[in-house]
């Protein structure tokens, strides 16, 4: 067997979680009809049969997650906390590589002023692993199309900055009185991001992909992005 190594990511100063020796599940087994080089006649907000599919297997599958040129394609989910999907698959059956999933304190159509979605650092390079390489310059620039599909619509992103942090629990702040608040916010969360774009500038929804780092104890890495015409 492979072994496999995540951490616990989340912003609550939650230590890490012990290694798993254990060989991760494909978290697409079982979906018969999303197969490789097949998803994009699948996934798309003018085809329902896949979030049904899905919703068939588990009713807390909300979205599909894609990240062009990276191994990053899969279900997001939403419990009722952070603590279910950390090692749970996208069926809900134990999977120690866990699932995408987004914090259960932000809207589930992805309405809210700021998304964040989680996922493990495996590795093996399954699940977020593919997060850290954005912060090479060379990467970053090359992988500029981030997609997230719901059954209503199809969402274009592009990265607008990456940041390596510690466990902080600001970075999961979901609630602003107006969009001025949000505005210091997120330029807060923003501030000495690496390749940060013009476009970081006046966000009016900030996207947030984090992941565990090792530059330090409890780092985490967090890919920032924002919709196209937001």
């Amino acid at each position: 067997m492979t072994g496999v190594f995540f951490c616990c990511f989340l912003f609550a100063c939650i230590k890490r979680m012990p290694g798993d020796k254990s060989q991760p599940v494909d978290c697409l087994s079982g979906i018969s009809s999303i197969q490789a080089g097949k998803i994009d006649a699948v996934i798309s907000n003018e085809n329902e049969s896949w979030i049904k599919q899905l919703q068939e297997i588990n009713t807390e599958v909300i979205g599909w997650l894609r990240i062009e040129g990276t191994d990053i394609d899969g279900p997001i989910l939403q419990s009722e906390d952070n603590t279910k999907y950390l090692t749970a698959g996208y069926d809900g059956k134990a999977n120690p590589a866990g699932a995408f999933f987004l914090d259960y304190e932000c809207e589930s159509d992805f309405s809210g002023q700021h998304n964040i979605i989680y996922g493990h650092n495996m590795k093996n390079g399954g699940m977020f692993h593919d997060l850290i390489n954005f912060k090479e310059e060379s990467y970053y620039r090359e992988h500029q199309k981030i997609k997230i599909y719901t059954p209503e619509k199809e969402i274009s992103l592009r990265p607008i900055a990456v940041v390596c942090t510690e466990a902080d629990g600001s970075r999961r702040i979901t609630d602003f009185a107006d969009m001025a608040d949000f505005q210091t916010y997120a330029a807060a969360m923003l501030e000495g991001g690496r390749y940060r774009e013009k476009q970081a500038e006046g966000v009016t929804r900030l996207w947030s992909f984090v992941t565990c780092s090792y530059e330090f104890e409890d780092a985490r890495t967090i890919l920032y992005a924002r919709e196209y015409g937001l």
